[in-house]
């Protein structure tokens, strides 16, 4: 029953149907924490990070669900599913603005990945550090700031930055300048009208 309910929960989740794969993974969950199945608690953990993310974008009650997961999956020394979450936890740290808490899953995550030979996760691991450069680059507090405002507002002038992170207008300029020669973002226009946006 506890595989039934997960598995027809994926088969909701793929099909968009986020609603009805809650209360599946919820009573898969159930039922496996009774008989004492942990990798089923680890699994249906995941997919329930996985929901809150994909129906919400709610990482705050996604990354409770991830790190439950990762810490059973480690424990279990079940590699493959612990790169899975790995990836799962760095991107919602990354997208909730902790992208710094994010960073050590990423980097095992890709460790991982490459022990296993899998190159399809280290692709995916690759192109998440792309949308969240924040897990790969040493960027100061008030960059995260930036990417963070970038992501949800598509750009950011110098005087946005300014009033963002209470830099002076030559850090700003140095900072977002940075920014722009690691590849993070790009500047748009000259002068007063430029702006800077995510890569």
């Amino acid at each position: 029953m506890m595989n039934t309910g997960h598995n027809l929960g994926m088969a909701y989740m793929r099909q968009g149907q986020y609603e009805a794969a809650r209360p599946l993974f919820q009573e898969s969950h159930e039922l496996a924490s009774q008989l004492g199945n942990r990798r089923m608690v680890a699994v249906n953990n995941k997919a329930l990070g996985n929901w809150f993310v994909l129906s919400a974008a709610d990482y705050g009650q996604a990354i409770p669900y991830l790190t439950g997961a990762y810490a059973d999956l480690r424990e279990m020394e079940n590699q493959f599913h612990l790169a899975t979450v790995c990836y799962d936890l760095a991107e919602a740290y990354a997208l909730s603005g902790e992208g710094m808490a994010g960073k050590s899953y990423y980097e095992e995550g890709m460790r991982i990945a490459a022990a296993l030979g899998n190159a399809p996760l280290q692709s995916a691991l690759a192109a998440l550090a792309q949308q969240c450069p924040e897990l790969t680059l040493a960027l100061n507090a008030r960059q995260r700031q930036a990417v963070g405002f970038m992501r949800a507002n598509g750009a950011i002038t110098n005087q946005e930055y300014r009033d963002l992170t209470g830099a002076s207008a030559r850090t700003a300029t140095r900072d977002l300048n940075e920014l722009a020669a690691v590849g993070v973002c790009v500047q748009v226009g000259q002068g007063r009208t430029t702006r800077y946006r995510l890569a």
